[in-house]
């Protein structure tokens, strides 16, 4: 592929942390911008110059000089346009979580590699500093073999039942609540630092029953604005894990993992602005007093951008930047959509566990 890549965002609000990102990676080029409403796509595409602007997702991906089709839309639109985009020789970069269930996901699956097309999920919190150096010490032994592992993500974001009720309180439109917003971010960090889970046990809630509706009354919520789970993972590694959005506090976000030889904890608080983290611990340590400073060549350093952009736009270009190889060769990069797959079928069996009042059981 000669010159740069050349990419259509699709969607709102989350789409322009997509068009951020790219405009940081130099071998991108946005050049078209879809969205539901036309006066919102003609003002998305002004703020950004984009050459291009629309609402007709179909008419956008029949165009023959766009490679890659970038999508930030409601979780059940995953499905129809990634598999609209690949069948129009499109490779595509979809949010999380991949499908509403795992069947819609491994179908995604098999039609890029039927296609053979770059397929990747946006799991950008891998490349949030703290995190990845915390894989690096993890893959260089520091704190040896795993044994205990903790993860939660609270937040506030559900918590005002005066908010207006949006296609993420709604079961058919986004799958899951709080597990599909945040928790299933956490469990890709768990996949990718960690290994694959081999049984889980959860208990839902839904602490705030309904949002204020269009016509002036409320809306039942029909996701779980809360989530709590025990897991084992196949190597023998304990899991606890805490998502809620409707929590009395700023988002914050801890993992900590526990190992034969130490202790390494991450903790990030994006409310703040905070998108490098603090990592803490090490081999040897039995406390989280001790902070592990980040090498320099991991953290996101504030760049000369426009003032609109997002902090939190950087790790996205971090993301982008690992993607560029990708493309332009057709090898397939992680987080790709198998990554997806995987955090799906713990999200389905979270879902049968809570209904079922039991473990259940994963098949990678």
């Amino acid at each position: 592929m000669a010159g740069k890549i050349r990419v259509a965002v699709v969607g709102g609000a989350f789409a322009e942390l997509h068009i951020q990102g790219f405009k940081c990676c130099h071998e991108f080029e946005v050049v078209s911008i879809c969205r539901r409403q036309k006066h919102l796509a003609e003002q998305t595409a002004r703020k950004y110059n984009i050459e291009r602007h629309g609402t007709d997702f179909d008419e956008i991906i029949r165009s023959s000089d766009i490679d890659v089709v970038s999508l930030a839309v409601p979780h059940h639109l995953h499905y129809p346009m990634t598999l609209k985009a690949f069948d129009k020789g499109k490779h595509v970069i979809c949010e999380k979580p991949l499908g509403l269930n795992v069947r819609e996901a491994e179908e995604m699956i098999r039609r890029a590699e039927e296609k053979r097309l770059i397929h990747q999920i946006v799991f950008n919190w891998r490349f949030v500093p703290a995190f990845f150096h915390m894989k690096e010490l993890i893959e260089e032994g520091e704190i040896g073999s795993v044994y205990h592992i903790s993860f939660n993500w609270l937040g506030s974001g559900r918590r005002d039942k005066d908010a207006p009720f949006t296609w993420r309180f709604s079961q058919a439109e986004a799958g899951y609540g709080a597990l599909g917003d945040t928790g299933v971010h956490g469990i890709d960090l768990i996949h990718w630092m960690a290994g694959d889970f081999k049984k889980v046990i959860s208990h839902m809630g839904v602490f705030v029953s309904e949002h204020k509706g269009t016509g002036g009354g409320y809306k039942r919520t029909e996701v779980e604005d809360s989530c709590s789970f025990l897991g084992e993972l196949a190597g023998g590694a304990q899991v606890i894990f805490h998502v809620s959005s409707v929590a009395s506090c700023k988002s914050v976000i801890r993992l900590e993992i526990h190992g034969d030889k130490g202790v390494l904890g991450a903790r990030l608080f994006p409310r703040d602005d905070d998108w490098n983290g603090k990592l803490y611990g090490g081999k040897g340590v039995m406390d989280l007093r001790k902070e592990i400073l980040l090498p320099e060549r991991l953290k996101c350093v504030p760049m000369p951008l426009p003032k609109e952009y997002s902090p939190r736009a950087l790790f996205f270009t971090r993301f982008a930047e690992k993607l560029v190889i990708p493309i332009q060769t057709r090898q397939q990069f992680s987080p790709n959509f198998y990554d997806g797959l995987k955090a799906q079928k713990v999200l389905q069996a979270l879902t049968d566990s809570y209904q079922q009042q039991r473990w259940q059981f994963l098949a990678y």
